[in-house]
């Protein structure tokens, strides 16, 4: 599988993405009902993916979604696995809610940036 190169930079700033977004999954539930969260999470997690985008201007967007979604996947599911099913034993479909988002929203908004950058040309 060939993934997207990114340099230091954009990693960094890949990094403060996963924080800004873990961040937002930790403070939602002091704001936010309870069937409020999966979408508030889906459209937090897809504005921050398409900012980052913008920011990144890939030539080959799904690489990057590859990447993207390989990055936030594996680290999320390893929170998860600590968190939820190591530590307190509380496995739910609130994980695989926040799994799924962080999956399949950098695919999303990678096909909505090529439509854009399609539209700008």
């Amino acid at each position: 599988m060939k993934l997207y190169k990114l340099n230091f930079w954009q990693y960094v700033m890949l990094v403060l993405l996963f924080a800004l977004n873990f961040g937002y999954v930790m403070v939602d539930q002091l704001f936010l009902p309870e069937k409020a969260r999966p979408i508030a999470l889906f459209i937090f997690v897809f504005i921050t993916m398409l900012v980052y985008f913008i920011i990144v201007k890939p030539e080959k967007p799904f690489e990057l979604s590859k990447l993207l979604s390989l990055f936030f996947g594996g680290v999320v599911f390893i929170i998860i696995l600590i968190t939820h099913v190591i530590i307190t034993f509380d496995v739910s479909y609130k994980g695989l809610v926040i799994l799924g988002a962080t999956i399949f929203t950098p695919y999303i908004a990678g096909w909505i940036f090529k439509k854009l950058k399609a539209l700008s040309l």
